[in-house]
């Protein structure tokens, strides 16, 4: 308490005294979770539940965990979530409130706001799949912009039909987070190319987001058509991202890898652009900065192109890019380059209608040393049993 007014005023000097004398009692289990929890309840005018005591001192406290998931407590009625949540504005052990597929009511979600605008122990917040709509992206920002002290820095608001009103109110804020963002997922969010423009503008115009920001996910969003520059942009500058996920985007494929060669592929270790787009014609031949992408990442460990429709001449630049990425030999033929390279645990390419050439594909996978898991299927359309 800031101030304490009392009559009659030598009333306050004895209970000063006996304060100052008391000495501090341990906080209980999980930073004293279940007896703010009590003091929440009577404050609130809830009933207070055993259960959630039980539950956050044995379980909780066994596992020695640092996120409140509502999914544990979900049986419970919205009320009663409300004042768990409601803990966290001052409980100082649980840094990440979390939930999944499970539709969140209106007085939970201005209670999680209360908590996001207070509190400046709160870092990971996922809310995936809740039934969160625009006004709650933009009430969030609003939450934000109410705590300069926020240590938030993993945001999932996945599968919730934000759309861009909504990301951009929320880009608007990141741009003044002053110690940036580490993970941000905002897959099948109702994005279009405007609205990834607008936050990746926004993730641009802080100095912190660059050196910071690891995880990006914007997979399920229509992110078609070449209006994209802020975005391009924001991958070409110096980054730390070692996790990119844009798949089931129709994006382009080559402008991706050309914007992350300009940027940084140092750190890049997981690439997912699965059903992503790789404009070519006919004669053309394929940029050489698609190859050189993939002869620079050092640590890449996990690609997905799959349901992108790469000319030959594509397949093989990657190919050729990954055999020299270990500075192995590479041959100028496509059976070659997988024959040589030492790097590719996991091979899928299924459903790519090879038909014939499979057999002679065959051959030269056989030579292949480090390959462990293989899919073949759905090529064997025109092809003869033998």
């Amino acid at each position: 308490m800031k101030k304490l007014c009392m009559e009659p005023p030598d009333r306050l000097i004895s209970l000063q005294t006996l304060w100052e004398n008391n000495k501090p009692a341990e906080p209980g289990p999980c930073g004293g979770f279940s007896q703010m929890y009590r003091c929440v309840c009577d404050w609130l005018g809830l009933p207070y539940k055993e259960e959630v005591q039980w539950d956050v001192d044995t379980i909780y406290l066994t596992q020695d965990t640092k996120e409140l998931n509502l999914q544990d407590f979900s049986h419970l009625e919205n009320r009663d979530l409300v004042a768990i949540i409601a803990v966290l504005e001052f409980n100082q052990w649980f840094t990440k409130l979390s939930t999944k597929d499970y539709k969140l009511s209106a007085d939970v979600c201005e209670q999680i706001l209360r908590v996001v605008s207070r509190s400046s122990r709160l870092e990971e917040l996922v809310l995936d799949n809740a039934g969160l709509k625009t006004d709650f992206a933009q009430k969030l920002a609003a939450a934000l912009a109410h705590n300069p002290s926020s240590g938030l820095a993993t945001i999932n608001l996945a599968n919730n039909p934000l759309e861009d009103r909504g990301i951009s109110s929320l880009g608007a804020q990141f741009a003044r987070l002053r110690k940036g963002l580490k993970h941000l997922n905002f897959s099948k969010t109702s994005l279009s190319p405007k609205g990834v423009n607008s936050l990746c503008q926004s993730l641009s115009a802080n100095p912190s987001i660059p050196s910071s920001l690891v995880h990006l996910d914007l997979s399920g969003n229509v992110l078609r058509g070449d209006d994209m520059q802020h975005f391009y942009h924001f991958l070409g500058q110096p980054n730390r991202l070692a996790t990119l996920d844009l798949s089931n985007t129709d994006c382009s494929l080559d402008q991706v890898c050309s914007a992350l060669l300009r940027g940084s592929v140092e750190h890049l270790s997981v690439l997912n652009v699965s059903k992503s787009v790789f404009p070519h014609r006919k004669g053309k031949e394929v940029p050489p900065s698609f190859k050189h992408f993939f002869s620079s990442a050092m640590c890449l460990s996990s690609i997905n192109v799959s349901g992108t429709k790469l000319p030959p001449e594509a397949v093989k630049a990657l190919l050729l890019g990954l055999a020299s990425n270990l500075r192995s030999g590479g041959s100028q033929i496509l059976e070659g380059c997988i024959a040589e390279i030492p790097n590719i645990s996991s091979l899928d390419i299924s459903d790519n209608g090879l038909d014939t050439d499979l057999s002679t594909l065959l051959v030269w996978l056989a030579k292949n040393r480090s390959i462990r898991h293989l899919s073949l299927g759905k090529n064997f359309n025109n092809i003869k049993s033998k």
